[in-house]
């Protein structure tokens, strides 16, 4: 896993990002060809949106003697409008990941969740990302996520995610990773009784 905020980049600006920061399952989710030692079809990106000043030299990982100068037109107009996107969310603009905006979707739970962690935010704005977490519907190989007291359904293969009492669960076929803290513990059976809540056995 990389750190939060991880993305891929295409040489035509399509962007790939999976929730759990993974470039390498980005790259799985989405069927890119992997980069190789003669070729590079993507570039790897990632930034918090807090820790200092956005410049595409922070967050674009250059490999295999690429340059800022080797990245096309559309890779910098995507890396640029996504990671100033993530930095507005950050500073307590939450515009992105409402519905409509370019960070909004289950795919960005990792943006919600920080969101929610971030002094910047309001409390009004707080509701509203919680509102969207509330209640999601997911088919065959989705991933689902659902706030405090949510009612999550996921189809078959489904990952879903449960957050309660300031914990982020990650529940999939019967065990779970938590977040709690910033600590991270896998695995972790549980019980989820009728209302919701999660109790480790």
């Amino acid at each position: 896993m990389c750190d939060f905020h991880s993305i891929v980049v295409r040489k035509d600006g399509a962007i790939a990002h999976t929730a759990d920061n993974s470039h390498s399952d980005a790259i799985a989710a989405f069927g890119w060809r992997e980069n190789t030692d003669q070729q590079t079809f993507f570039v790897e990106c990632e930034w918090d949106g807090i820790d200092g000043e956005y410049s595409l030299k922070r967050v674009v990982s250059l490999r295999n003697g690429l340059t800022l100068e080797d990245l096309t037109n559309k890779q910098v107009r995507s890396i640029n409008r996504h990671y100033k996107a993530l930095a507005n969310v950050m500073s307590g603009d939450i515009t992105a990941i409402l519905p409509g905006g370019l960070l909004h979707g289950v795919v960005y739970w990792d943006v919600y969740l920080a969101a929610r962690r971030c002094a910047k935010v309001s409390l009004e704005d707080l509701e509203r990302i919680q509102k969207e977490l509330l209640t999601v519907t997911g088919g065959v190989g989705a991933t689902v996520t659902g706030g405090d007291r949510a009612t999550v359904t996921g189809g078959v293969g489904s990952v879903l995610v449960l957050t309660h009492d300031n914990k982020e669960a990650k529940i999939w076929q019967r065990k779970m990773v938590i977040v709690d803290n910033d600590k991270i513990r896998a695995n972790v059976p549980y019980y989820l009784d009728d209302a919701g809540n999660f109790t480790e056995l």
